[in-house]
């Protein structure tokens, strides 16, 4: 999750409040089960073992680009926003314009790189992408109903678990796969996949705020 999440989560009318905590929680968990879950099961895959074995994946590397890109930000923002309120609130949407800038140029650029397999591959890259965040968005929503949480909960627990870091995934794959095209465009393509779905479930969750359910 991200700001991204947080964003849709406020345009849903979701918990706002419980979306910047479960992005907060899951961006400290990603702090060592990133490198970690990368390493373990790529280990055990023999198409992945062998590309393991062509780029250098330094665990220790990994874990410490994901505490200056996750956790560092977060702990930052949620000191300052504490100290500083009236200028955090100055600053948000300059800030909020910046990084949806950078992250634009992100997926330009991974696209831009690898043009020729974007076009070979997409239907094999779209239907995986599409698939597999309409999995995550379902799981998200399942849970929620089973834990038997209210209706703003339930909306912010989906787009939790269906919206995830396209940022962290590119700076990833760029720093230690050598910007390998395969990984650069599926993230690059759930990147937009994910702002286009996750906007378009905000939009619906929002139009159904009246509704009411147990």
């Amino acid at each position: 999750g991200g700001a991204v999440s947080n964003y849709f989560s406020a345009l849903a009318e979701a918990n706002v409040a419980l979306s910047v905590g479960l992005s907060a929680v899951s961006s400290l968990a990603a702090f060592a089960m990133t490198p970690f879950t990368i390493s373990f099961w790529g280990h055990r895959l023999p198409a992945t073992q062998a590309l393991l074995r062509t780029v250098d994946v330094n665990f220790w590397q990994m874990f410490a680009l994901v505490l200056l890109v996750l956790i560092m930000p977060t702990v930052l923002g949620i000191l300052f926003a504490r100290h500083r309120p009236v200028l955090a609130d100055r600053i948000r949407r300059p800030f909020r314009l910046l990084s949806g800038s950078v992250f634009v140029l992100f997926i330009a650029g991974a696209f831009l790189a690898n043009t020729s397999l974007f076009l070979t591959f997409f239907d094999r890259i779209a239907a995986l992408v599409v698939v597999h965040n309409a999995v995550a968005l379902l799981v998200g929503f399942v849970l929620a109903k089973l834990a038997h949480v209210g209706l703003p909960e339930r909306k912010t627990i989906t787009i939790e678990t269906g919206i995830q870091n396209t940022a962290l995934g590119l700076v990833l794959v760029f720093s230690f796969f050598e910007g390998l095209g395969g990984m650069a465009l599926i993230a690059g393509f759930w990147g937009i996949w994910h702002l286009i779905a996750g906007g378009l479930l905000a939009i619906f969750f929002n139009q159904r705020g009246s509704y009411k359910t147990a």
